[in-house]
């Protein structure tokens, strides 16, 4: 890999780790605010706002759990270009194509292993 396109890349990946760092934290605030008590307790209002808030803490959860996730396979991005195994599939060891790379600079597999780990993640689902 040529420096200027390890360059590129390790500012895209780090952008993005910025830009999930700080979604983090304010999804996490939000959490912190959701979880305040209402002042209408008891009241049926106060029953139907708190399954509002229950299903929107649920999803904000979701959500930031998923950004987590990104942010470590970000994280890990960055430590295998310091490493120099950046761009080499993680089970296989063959290069990963360069058009995946560009639409997920934090891709750790190949086409191939990608597909074979989502049929097994699908059939244990099943």
């Amino acid at each position: 890999m040529m420096n200027s396109d390890r360059m590129k890349i390790q500012t895209r990946l780090e952008h993005k780790q910025a830009e999930l760092q700080e979604h983090i934290h304010v999804l996490r605030g939000e959490q912190e605010q959701a979880e305040q008590p209402h002042s209408e307790e008891g009241t049926p209002q106060a029953f139907e706002q708190l399954a509002v808030d229950l299903f929107t803490a649920q999803k904000q959860h979701s959500v930031l759990a998923n950004e987590i996730l990104l942010l470590t396979e970000v994280r890990f991005a960055l430590k295998r270009l310091a490493e120099g195994t950046y761009g080499l599939c993680a089970r296989c060891g063959q290069p990963i194509p360069e058009k995946r790379l560009e639409a997920l600079p934090w891709a750790t597999l190949c086409i191939k292993d990608q597909q074979q780990l989502e049929q097994q993640v699908h059939s244990y689902a099943l």
